[in-house]
């Protein structure tokens, strides 16, 4: 929920028309029976999740709808937005995606999801400190804490198990990296990859500077996620590369990222999934070699010494937006 002047988009050009539901909604059955109507009444192609509170609420929504008659065809936009309807709420789970990209041979840090401190703590014995607690579902670090011993993880325990199962893994140190993919039903059409030069906060949290990369194991670990899944859309895996080049899956993103855009090439893709869509191969654009993300940078650190040297990545042609970007927390 919300207000008009809370929506930072709605002050691009782009944004040709935007919708806040009532405030009267109460509770997941009137929401979706507020989402059906909003169908109803524009009758999209596509619908893209832009956070993680609507990729699970669109989810729920094919879950509760299934096959009710009058609404196949929103089931059929669903799965054509989404992928299999069977692999979305794996996908959100940063649990589940660890145990998938095991079973299916990608290399992993290691995990235990656990109901008990003490199993935590087995764990982290087992594995060595540090270790990285998470919870299931969780988004720009917020759910995340590394911990470096038994004081610091009985914290993490406390502090974020309230939300239900907390998965314990092995600390992977090297250097954070990204790939920003589309795929339709499970085919890679278009990839970008990244590595995080800063983040921000807690090196944690969102990039605030990356670096584009080639990296043929994040590249494969990509294609093999979105085939066993068949996932359709614009998404992202976080991975972790070792001192030896080695390349650590540790979750998804179902839906775009503040990176997703630096690549047009992921939003043309996005005809694919349309009826009649297009399969002309998309060359690689110039993609800047260091890029500083708007306003992230620029709130960790005005003095950043990449102000000088990497690429600045603020919308000049959407002077209405910078200024609603800069005040949004």
């Amino acid at each position: 929920m919300g207000h008009a002047q809370d929506i930072v988009h709605a002050s691009s050009r782009l944004a040709q028309r935007h919708v806040i539901p009532p405030e009267a909604l109460s509770g997941r059955p009137q929401l979706q029976d507020y989402l059906i109507r909003l169908w109803a009444e524009h009758l999209p192609d596509l619908i893209l999740a832009a956070d993680d509170v609507a990729v699970q609420e669109l989810d729920l929504l094919h879950q509760q709808i299934g096959a009710r008659p009058g609404l196949l065809e929103l089931t059929r936009i669903l799965v054509r937005s989404l992928g299999d309807p069977g692999h979305t709420r794996t996908l959100r789970s940063k649990h589940a995606t660890q145990e998938l990209a095991e079973r299916l041979g990608l290399r992993t840090p290691g995990q235990r999801v656990c109901d008990h401190f003490s199993e935590a703590l087995a764990f982290a014995q087992d594995a060595g400190f540090p270790v990285v607690v998470k919870q299931e579902f969780n988004w720009a670090g917020l759910g995340v804490r590394i911990c470096r011993d038994a004081e610091q993880l009985a914290l993490a325990w406390t502090t974020l198990s309230g939300q239900g199962r907390l998965a314990v893994q092995r600390y992977i140190a090297g250097q954070s990296a990204m790939s920003d993919a589309t795929s339709h039903a499970g085919r890679l059409l278009a990839t970008s990859m990244y590595c995080k030069l800063n983040i921000w906060p807690d090196g944690i949290g969102p990039s605030c500077v990356v670096r584009s990369v080639d990296h043929p194991e994040m590249l494969e670990s990509t294609r093999r996620l979105a085939t066993a899944t068949g996932l359709s859309g614009i998404f992202s895996l976080d991975f972790q590369i070792d001192a030896s080049g080695q390349a650590y899956l540790l979750e998804c993103n179902p839906r775009p990222i503040p990176t997703s855009h630096l690549d047009p090439r992921l939003f043309q893709a996005l005809r694919h999934l349309l009826p009649g869509g297009s399969d002309v191969v998309i060359g690689q654009p110039p993609i800047p070699r260091e890029i500083i993300l708007f306003p992230k940078e620029l709130r960790r650190d005005p003095r950043s010494s990449y102000f000088a040297t990497a690429h600045h990545d603020v919308p000049w042609d959407e002077p209405e937006l910078i200024p609603r970007l800069m005040a949004h927390p």
